[in-house]
């Protein structure tokens, strides 16, 4: 809770249109590239807010509400039918705004 917490209070000080990327799995993600390349992977997708996925559950004790994610995720338009869609917070990347709305 304290992580939703601070990175709420962060998102009221970007302006909108600014990228932000939370991450804490540094060990993973952006392993080796350059911020112009999380950029360009970032833009890659055309979506306003990228989130990790894995292919694992984990917790399991929240496996059963993994699917109805997945359900869900589906009807934004998410890939469920790829081997990594299970949501893992350890990345997210977007817009100010997007970012905002998405933890609101």
């Amino acid at each position: 809770l304290d992580k939703l917490i601070a990175y709420w209070t962060f998102l009221r000080t970007v302006d909108d249109n600014a990228i932000v990327a939370f991450v804490d799995a540094f060990d993973v993600f952006g392993n080796r590239i350059s911020g112009h390349e999380l950029l360009r992977r970032f833009y890659s997708f055309g979506r306003p807010v990228v989130i990790s996925t894995e292919e694992n559950i984990f917790p399991r004790e929240v496996e059963a509400q993994a699917e109805p994610a997945v359900e869900f995720y589906g009807k934004l338009g998410g890939n469920v039918s790829a081997p990594s869609r299970y949501i893992n917070a350890g990345g997210i990347i977007g817009y100010g705004w997007a970012l905002r709305y998405m933890y609101m």
